[in-house]
């Protein structure tokens, strides 16, 4: 009967240690699920930004020094 205690008790604690390490994987991949939700709406928000003109001509002017045909450059040719 003693032993049979005993066997019962500790089951019950490994199946304790058990459940309390799957709760805390559980807690963990929650917070993986919210990063990467985060990251997706900054994905589609910049998805949807980088579709607008505005956008595309921003960066064709800053990346790759585009100009627009009837605009005027001037290139500052002292060097500073």
């Amino acid at each position: 009967m003693v032993a049979l205690i005993m066997y019962l008790s500790y089951a019950i604690i490994c199946q304790e240690v058990s459940l309390h390490e799957n709760n805390r994987q559980i807690v963990s991949l929650k917070e993986d699920i919210a990063s990467a939700e985060a990251s997706l709406t900054q994905v589609q928000n910049l998805g949807a930004v980088s579709s607008s003109d505005a956008y595309i001509e921003r960066m064709a002017r800053e990346k790759l020094g585009l100009v627009l045909p009837d605009e005027t450059v001037f290139v500052d040719v002292t060097g500073r």
